[in-house]
């Protein structure tokens, strides 16, 4: 199979985790398939050091100016009308029998060359994250609700831009199912379970670790709910217990704890895999966002356990008090933490199963099979997808 893939950036540095899904991805369809991933910004030197056939072409100038939706969705999300004559050009290069676009700023482009078999793999649902926030936030309202129309719009506009949709959740994908009768799928993402690998020393019995880009909004949003809701309480019981904050650019908000009942930021690391290692807890205390948590599947592939909020475990093979355990109430949470801290049978137990569950459901190879899976079916709409 031919597969010409595309997006607006090159999927590096790998530091980055919105590239991971990317990078892997295509590293392993291009092991299988004739692969070639094009895209029209980023550093001309990033693409030698990528394992596939990469091309970054600037975009040529737009020959139509758009309507007024459409030039309003353009600038809202980042589309470019210009891609829909760049990717003629590759495709009249290529010759490909399918095309792969990665994320919403392709679908454009998708929607303007429909005589080739398409994908899009959109990752998240962008309308149910902003029908959440609405439902969530009692501040913001009248800019939430326009939020969640433009949203709306987007997805009724693009919903047949491809002949099929591929999220990281199976909610996701159901999301975008109420707009179109194309094929929406979810394929969980993966982790790299030889890069994440326990070192087998010992753990620290009182250390509880955050760890996750530490500037994300809703990252920030749920250290702020732990650290004032949750662990006040966790340090009553235990107050030798210490929480790390790891992650890249912390902002203000973050830092301001640092220092405060046992917790120390840790931003910008080099690697967070000596945190994972040490802690006799990870905490993903999530409020909101979407997709999967990749902190969850790290966490696992390092046999660190965990306590989670239950919104945090959609489109993984979470089985609650066998490979995680999960609360949603401070004072529940805090208990959960507590339990790992105090019981080194359950921490065992979790760690074996978490890392067990991560290798057989959630590897970087299985994620790529099931994709190439869905390229294939995109040609052949009755392919079915396992």
């Amino acid at each position: 199979m031919r597969i010409l893939a595309f997006k607006k950036t090159l999927p590096w540095p790998l530091s980055s985790g919105q590239h991971l899904p990317t990078y892997h991805v295509l590293s392993r369809l291009a092991k299988a398939h004739e692969l070639m991933f094009a895209c029209w910004d980023g550093d001309p030197a990033s693409p030698a050091r990528l394992p596939f056939k990469t091309v970054l072409r600037t975009l040529p100038q737009a020959h139509a100016a758009p309507g007024k939706v459409d030039k309003y969705l353009i600038e809202h999300y980042g589309m470019n009308a210009a891609t829909i004559p760049w990717l003629r050009s590759l495709i009249d290069e290529f010759n490909p029998d399918v095309l792969f676009g990665i994320d919403y700023q392709t679908l454009i482009a998708l929607d303007g060359n429909p005589d080739i078999p398409s994908a899009c793999y959109l990752i998240d649902n962008r309308w149910l994250q902003d029908v959440e926030r609405l439902r969530r936030e009692k501040t913001r309202q009248w800019a939430n609700l326009k939020s969640v129309l433009w949203s709306y719009i987007l997805h009724r506009r693009y919903a047949q831009a491809a002949d099929a949709y591929i999220f990281v959740t199976d909610r996701d994908a159901a999301a975008l199912g109420r707009f179109t009768d194309r094929q929406c799928i979810g394929v969980p993402n993966g982790v790299d379970t030889e890069h994440f690998h326990p070192s087998g020393l010992d753990r620290s019995s009182a250390s509880v670790a955050f760890v996750g880009s530490l500037n994300f909004p809703p990252n920030v949003a749920a250290v702020a709910w732990f650290c004032r809701e949750v662990w006040p309480i966790a340090r009553r019981s235990q107050p030798a217990a210490r929480l790390m904050l790891v992650g890249k650019k912390p902002v203000e908000e973050v830092l301001a704890w640092h220092g405060r009942d046992g917790i120390r930021v840790a931003g910008d690391v080099p690697d967070v895999r000596p945190y994972l290692d040490w802690a006799a807890a990870a905490v993903v205390p999530m409020r909101s966002g979407g997709g999967i948590k990749n902190k969850i599947l790290e966490a696992w592939a390092m046999a660190t356990p965990i306590v989670a909020t239950s919104m945090s475990l959609h489109g993984l093979a979470a089985k609650v008090d066998e490979n995680i355990l999960t609360a949603d109430e401070p004072a529940d949470f805090a208990r959960q933490v507590l339990r790992l801290l105090d019981d080194p049978e359950l921490r065992a137990r979790l760690s074996e199963r978490g890392r067990e569950t991560v290798v057989r459901e959630h590897s970087w190879d299985r994620t790529a099979e099931r994709i190439g899976q869905c390229l294939m079916a995109a040609q052949r709409p009755l392919v079915a997808v396992s």
